[in-house]
């Protein structure tokens, strides 16, 4: 009778166990590109959002958004930088008056302040600070469009001050209308990584 013989020692245990634990660092890898690139995709319809919103004036805050990948490796962040994205996201409580000078801004932007002509066109808005010195920084001129911005500004930081201002989310919605997205490029990753790991 002839038997059939595997001999198991220890060191293809040992070359067994290198190979699971590159397996599991190849997956995982996998795994987190599936990641990164619905970390995009969040990011993409997030904006979207924000411009179906018309929250955009200065357009700090659509162009301040990022994916930024943790340094362990094990997340990715999708990252809007500017104080004003808080308040567009969750709303801002009645209360407090807000700083004027980032509506100054938006004013400024959205031509609230503009002054016309008789016949319809719209005046330069001048130098905001004419300096009489570099070194003594004195301003002595500041044209009247400036003027109106800022007064426009300051009225309606008082305004959102005593009212507040509704939310407009765009970052959370983006983010559950990619929760199935996520999962299923994950998936297409790691499939991917195992079917070409054999060859």
């Amino acid at each position: 009778m002839n038997d059939v013989v595997v001999e198991l020692d220890m060191r293809s245990y040992e070359d067994c166990r290198k190979r699971i634990r590159s397996f599991d660092k190849v997956i995982r890898g996998a795994a987190m590109r599936g990641i990164k690139s619905s970390a995009v995709n969040v990011l993409g319809d997030s904006q979207r959002n924000i411009k179906a919103h018309d929250s955009i004036a200065t357009a700090q805050l659509i162009n301040s958004g990022k994916t930024k990948s943790s340094m362990s490796g094990q997340y990715v962040d999708v990252i809007y930088n500017v104080i004003q994205a808080f308040f567009v996201e969750f709303g801002r409580k009645a209360g407090k008056i807000p700083p004027y000078e980032p509506i100054l801004q938006w004013v400024h932007k959205r031509g609230i302040a503009a002054t016309y002509t008789k016949s319809g066109r719209k005046r330069s808005s001048g130098a905001r600070y004419a300096y009489a010195s570099l070194k003594t920084r004195k301003t002595h001129k500041v044209s009247n469009y400036w003027k109106q911005a800022t007064s426009a500004a300051i009225a309606i930081a008082k305004s959102i001050g005593k009212r507040g201002t509704p939310a407009k989310p765009f970052l959370h919605p983006a983010l559950r209308s990619n929760e199935t997205k996520t999962l299923s490029l994950v998936k297409q990753e790691i499939d991917k990584t195992i079917q070409s790991y054999g060859k």
